[in-house]
């Protein structure tokens, strides 16, 4: 390749990335709250703090969805994607204050944005808030030979999505779903209001349950003995009781004797699933798994608010959800009361008013706090904030 080619190749190169990546010079304010750690920690973080806010504010990519509400401005939704790279980081100013236990830090930087980037950046890969139920039986005769399966299967179920980086997994089998709406109506209930005081007590996004469906045998000529195993799982939403989310799988396999199983040990055991029936369970719900973690990571990020005063919003979320400080989300009012279908009286869940934009302030591991836009509405404990990406 002769000298010339070889300088061509390197100018189609340098145009390329220079289509796609542009320098601009920024000056933002980072902030974070003194704590017991001391001035120094404070100092770091507000200046991670300008950072971050130096990659949205000149590397962003922005949408939202407004409306206007009394004649005020009031933002519906709002998707925010950092897609700069902040770089010769130089801190022109520093300061301070004692009122209000804060500490800021000015920074003047070179950002980069990456028109390229596709992909959302780590921080705004929520983990989402599951609850897993006792699992129904529909004939319990079938699983006589695997004592306490229902109750064993459901914590099996919540320590394999509880491996998925996208989720929180609670063990809540001490709870269960009547698999018929007939309980609840003779409460003056349904199952969706049932479903959101559960997932809003339990302080989760979504319910799972699922149910045995069949674990029996057949026999056949021969002295062939089938024995069939049909799971199925759903996933509601926490916040209107619907269903999101339903998978079913069945299978066979032979197996000529029943299982053999201790009941002084637990049922989901390498010897369970060593066996025949055991081995066709584990295929079954390792699919399962993967299908409905599929159907709820695209749906959107949901918290609660704990507590408000003024501008500061307590959140049910923190670190372990990947919560970070200056992520911004969108908070809404729900209704006192939930709104009906005029005809046949179903639950439809609490209607929501979009509120204002929270930019999250201080973070810990398992709440955090934000500062609202504005105080008008008011926050109260219950009202949601969410993402949707």
């Amino acid at each position: 390749m002769n000298s010339k080619i070889r300088s061509l190749l390197v100018l189609i190169f340098l145009l390329s990335i220079w289509q796609n990546c542009y320098a601009l010079w920024v000056e933002v304010e980072g902030t974070a709250v003194i704590t017991e750690a001391g001035i120094g920690k404070a100092r770091q973080t507000a200046i991670n703090d300008a950072i971050r806010q130096a990659a949205v504010q000149a590397g962003a990519h922005i949408r939202s969805n407004s409306e206007i509400s009394n004649s005020v401005l009031v933002v519906d939704n709002v998707k925010v994607r950092a897609t700069g790279n902040v770089r010769d980081v130089k801190i022109i100013d520093e300061w301070k204050d004692k009122e209000e236990e804060l500490y800021t830090v000015v920074i003047r930087a070179d950002v980069i944005e990456d028109s390229s980037a596709q992909s959302p950046p780590k921080n705004m890969q929520y983990r989402r808030k599951l609850a897993v139920l006792q699992f129904n039986v529909l004939d319990r005769r079938q699983i006589h030979d695997v004592p306490n399966m229902e109750v064993a299967m459901a914590k099996e179920i919540a320590r394999r999505m509880g491996a998925n980086p996208l989720f929180l997994t609670k063990d809540a089998t001490q709870y269960s779903l009547a698999h018929s709406s007939e309980p609840y109506r003779a409460l003056g209930l349904s199952q969706k209001e049932i479903l959101v005081t559960l997932a809003h007590k339990l302080g989760v996004q979504f319910i799972v349950t699922g149910s045995i469906m069949d674990m029996g045998t057949t026999k056949h000529p021969l002295f062939i003995r089938l024995r069939h195993v049909e799971l199925e799982i759903k996933v509601y939403d926490g916040m209107s009781g619907i269903l999101v989310s339903q998978r079913r799988l069945n299978s066979s396999v032979w197996d000529n004797k029943i299982f053999n199983f201790p009941t002084t040990v637990p049922t989901m055991n390498d010897k369970f699933f060593a066996s025949p029936i055991g081995h066709e369970t584990n295929r079954i719900m390792i699919s399962l798994v993967n299908e409905i973690s599929n159907d709820i990571k695209v749906l959107p990020f949901m918290a609660r608010v704990m507590r408000a005063k003024g501008k500061s919003v307590y959140l049910d979320v923190g670190a372990v959800s990947d919560i970070h400080v200056g992520d911004v989300l969108m908070s809404y009012k729900l209704a006192a009361d939930p709104e009906f279908v005029v005809s046949g009286g179903e639950f439809l869940g609490y209607p929501e008013q979009p509120a204002s934009v929270i930019v999250v302030k201080k973070v810990q591991p398992n709440f955090s706090i934000g500062e609202l836009e504005s105080e008008t509405p008011a926050l109260n404990p219950g009202d949601v904030v969410r993402v949707a990406w």
